[in-house]
């Protein structure tokens, strides 16, 4: 079958690419272990639960590359190749350079800089590999455009808005007061990027200072927008403005932790506005 997926329906299973879902889902038939009525759901069920291993197996290693750690205990190319090999039926023998360079032209790898992969791309490659644990060299699509390889999160501009699915490299583009959130902890790789304390979600606005320290480009209004019961004077202070973004991004997330509590995916954007709203409409959603 070939599907075309409704976008809202990606932000579900980041940090997965578009092609790598579709890929997932045809594999899901041609192995038979799902069907065509079902296959959404089951590779949701998949995502949900191994993503959360992908983070929590990831985490140390790319804490350790951030923070300066030991080589040997570090995310590297090598970590990724080897772990990559670990995960695959057979031998088990690491991932070869040539396989990764192959990959690499295909647009199956995207590298943050010269060799070394980008968090989220190394990511989509493991959670592939451990959700198609059967198939030795096909658990990949057979390539992705550079428009294709990211992964999407949901978004909203304002309380009455609608909720928009976004590539999350392109947030910056997005107003300032944009509320951005994901279920891939993993985002918290990346600048900007917050998890909540019981590790549900993260969360962010979509502007971003390049500056040290991080902070927000938000601007009193954009606070206002959400929580109108502030005082703009006190807003005009940067210290303020920044500690009140931070609060006011988990008082957000309070609403948004009935979205992921279903084990069954909303049927459209209308359901997960509902979900915001009011709390509680499952259902499951179809691609077209």
């Amino acid at each position: 079958m070939n599907y075309n997926l409704e976008p809202l329906l990606l932000p579900w299973f980041a940090p997965l690419p578009e092609p790598m879902i579709v890929h997932l889902l045809q594999r899901l038939e041609r192995t038979r272990r799902a069907v065509p009525a079902t296959a959404l759901q089951v590779l949701f069920n998949q995502v949900r639960d191994k993503r959360a291993a992908t983070y929590f197996y990831m985490d140390p290693f790319v804490q350790a590359r951030l923070n300066g750690g030991p080589a040997a205990l570090s995310f590297s190319t090598g970590w990724l190749l080897k772990t990559l090999g670990a995960q695959a039926p057979g031998k088990k023998e690491a991932v070869s350079q040539k396989t990764l360079s192959y990959w690499r032209s295909k647009g199956l790898v995207r590298f943050q800089q010269h060799g070394l992969p980008d968090y989220a791309s190394a990511a989509a490659l493991y959670l592939a590999r451990i959700i198609d644990v059967d198939a030795e060299r096909h658990f990949l699509p057979s390539s992705m455009g550079v428009d294709e390889q990211d992964w999407w999160c949901f978004t909203q501009a304002a309380p009455d808005a609608p909720v928009v699915p976004w590539q999350a490299s392109l947030l910056q583009e997005l107003p300032s007061s944009t509320f951005c959130w994901t279920p891939w902890l993993g985002s918290v790789w990346e600048p900007g990027w917050i998890k909540r304390q019981d590790q549900t979600f993260a969360m962010r606005w979509a502007r971003i200072e390049q500056k040290q320290p991080l902070a927000y480009h938000l601007w009193p209004e954009d606070v206002l927008s959400w929580y109108p019961f502030g005082t703009l004077s006190h807003l005009d202070d940067p210290d303020i403005l920044q500690s009140s973004a931070l609060l006011l991004l988990h008082h957000l997330a309070r609403r948004r932790k009935e979205l992921f509590a279903s084990g069954a995916l909303p049927e459209d954007i209308q359901s997960v506005e509902v979900v915001l709203a009011k709390g509680g409409k499952n259902g499951r959603l179809r691609a077209r």
